[in-house]
């Protein structure tokens, strides 16, 4: 496994269906080394931290992989990596394998895993495709966010591997499901170290509504 390239932005407004919206979802190929610190990549921004950057979603990872199925499923032959907003296009590296709480080093940069890529309508806006944020969710092909543990920087060609797995193995397809999962596993993610607070919340929610019981 390794990093193929890495990919920062910062925030600008954009004119999508008669709104503005402010953006940092068009990233540009960085061409050189980017330091990784506590809570963000340097030169990169979020227009909205609560969702993106910070210490639970540092850095977005996606495998370079991918692309060639949304080529061929968007019937868009130029989709190059970034053009989902990804810091990080990796290769080797599959969400499916990947757990919360997992470490991984990336050259001299360790990260843990913290939560799949949940789509909004930003990515509609980004890829122009209506009802990308269902076909993104349905793909199973989400990306990872990261946390930095250990600061360095990134280097285009930086080995990646596996340092350890965390023995509570939540997949990443939980957060899709989460609704339905098991309420013994719900409450073993709430108490998971490397959850973000937005995810512990929506936990709290759906626990709450279980024990308040269908509504007369």
């Amino acid at each position: 496994m390794h990093l193929a390239s890495i990919h920062v932005g910062r925030p600008r407004a954009v004119s999508w269906q008669g709104k503005t919206l402010q953006t940092a979802i068009f990233k540009e190929r960085a061409g050189g080394p980017v330091r990784a610190a506590f809570g963000r990549l340097e030169g990169d921004e979020s227009a909205h931290k609560e969702v993106h950057g910070g210490e639970y979603s540092a850095a977005y990872s996606y495998a370079s992989e991918h692309y060639a199925f949304w080529r061929a499923e968007l019937a868009r032959a130029e989709l190059a990596p970034a053009a989902f907003g990804e810091n990080l296009s990796t290769v080797g590296l599959d969400e499916a394998e990947v757990c919360v709480g997992d470490r991984y080093r990336f050259g001299e940069v360790l990260l843990q895993a913290t939560q799949p890529r949940i789509p909004c309508a930003k990515l509609e806006m980004a890829t122009g495709t209506p009802g990308m944020i269902e076909r993104f969710s349905a793909s199973g092909r989400w990306g990872i966010y990261w946390r930095v543990l250990e600061e360095g920087v990134l280097r285009e060609g930086d080995r990646i591997e596996c340092v350890s797995v965390d023995p509570a193995r939540l997949p990443m397809s939980l957060f899709y499901d989460y609704e339905s999962a098991p309420r013994a596993l719900l409450e073993a993610t709430l108490e998971h170290e490397a959850l973000h607070p937005m995810w512990r919340k929506r936990i709290r929610q759906r626990l709450n509504k279980q024990d308040e019981g269908p509504s007369n």
